[in-house]
């Protein structure tokens, strides 16, 4: 049974080491998933597991759609199934290009490094490759499939094979993957040092985890959404000492206590950060940043009182320094959050 969801939004609701098939292919799914948004990031505006044509949904700026079918193998030799994963995959795929005339690529996605039951070599390690660049031999076998489901109209030039590895019941070997997509993601951010990593794949994992058990399809995930935990880990680490020597030690304590499950429980955190920065901008004052920033606060925490009423019950004090508390974080990470924001795309 799951035990809860900590302050950063963190769940132990993930499959343990002795879960069971059914558990390690939805593990997988929720996985490929993030993995599918790291790798195009800047592309990728919203995304839906399970959503109302397959197993990952992708929505890109410009509103085309990726559509995915993901396929689990249990064991790395484990070849007995792929084919018939295959077939099931490309009559759901189909489907797709049928349904939605805004779907611009299909995707069949699987851990086996043999989904073709052909030539293991071709698919070392991780791999994205379209139909067009398949050795003849593979591409016969999506044909014959094709051919005997009666699929003659079926848009190859759509259609790509991706590979994630992911096998084993010890999770850092199951995850590594996805772990370096992470890291990779945070390194191209300048965050490559930061340690987020292990915090940031938890958090995602329960996030996607989440979107999927929702009936209503329709209810995707923001990329905004997606990157709010990595602002907020970013912006925490942003010394309060401003704000602590305003406040004896008791006060102190539990205003940080309540900043935390504030920005944890708002459902517009990320639109809130970018207008206080974009605020601040706009603040027209004669003096140095430092400056700036202590007159911002102490004119304009009131602007954003109507933000956090009715979040956590606060007095009026606990409610002024919590505001200010927060957008004193904001400011001083405000560069770090246009970083962000641009090497997202947002």
């Amino acid at each position: 049974m799951c035990k809860g969801i900590d302050n950063l939004g963190r769940s132990d609701c993930m499959p343990s080491r002795n879960a069971s098939f059914e558990l390690e292919g939805w593990d997988f799914q929720i996985n490929a998933a993030i993995f599918m948004v790291l790798k195009d990031v800047k592309n990728i505006e919203r995304v839906r597991l399970e959503g109302k044509l397959q197993d990952i949904e992708l929505t890109k700026n410009d509103q085309t759609k990726i559509y995915a079918q993901a396929k689990f193998v249990h064991g790395y030799d484990d070849d007995r199934n792929v084919i018939k994963n295959l077939r099931s995959a490309l009559i759901s795929l189909k489907e797709s290009l049928l349904a939605d005339p805004s779907c611009i690529s299909i995707i069949y996605c699987t851990n086996s490094p043999n989904p073709l039951k052909k030539d293991k070599s071709f698919y070392s390690g991780i791999t994205n490759v379209s139909y067009s660049e398949l050795p003849e031999d593979h591409k016969e076998v999506i044909d014959d499939i094709i051919k005997k489901e009666g699929q003659g109209d079926f848009d190859c030039s759509r259609l790509r094979i991706q590979i994630i590895p992911f096998h084993g019941d010890d999770l850092d070997n199951r995850y590594k993957v996805i772990k370096e997509a992470v890291n990779e993601f945070l390194a191209e951010l300048g965050l490559g040092e930061s340690g987020f990593s292990k915090l940031l794949l938890p958090i995602w994992q329960n996030q996607v985890f989440k979107n999927g058990t929702i009936p209503n399809t329709s209810v995707e995930i923001k990329k905004s959404e997606l990157v709010w935990p990595l602002i907020f880990l970013v912006t925490d680490q942003a010394s309060d000492a401003y704000i602590a020597e305003e406040l004896d030690q008791d006060v102190y304590e539990d205003v940080k206590a309540k900043y935390r499950n504030l920005v944890q429980n708002s459902v517009d955190q990320f639109e809130f950060y970018t207008k206080v920065v974009g605020d601040f901008n706009d603040f027209k004052f004669e003096g140095n940043s430092r400056e700036k920033r202590h007159n911002f606060i102490a004119e304009k925490w009131r602007d954003y009182l109507i933000k956090i009423q009715g979040e956590i019950f606060m007095s009026d004090e606990e409610q002024e320094y919590v505001i200010r508390m927060i957008l004193y974080k904001i400011l001083v990470k405000r560069s770090e959050i246009d970083r962000i924001k641009k090497g997202v795309g947002l």
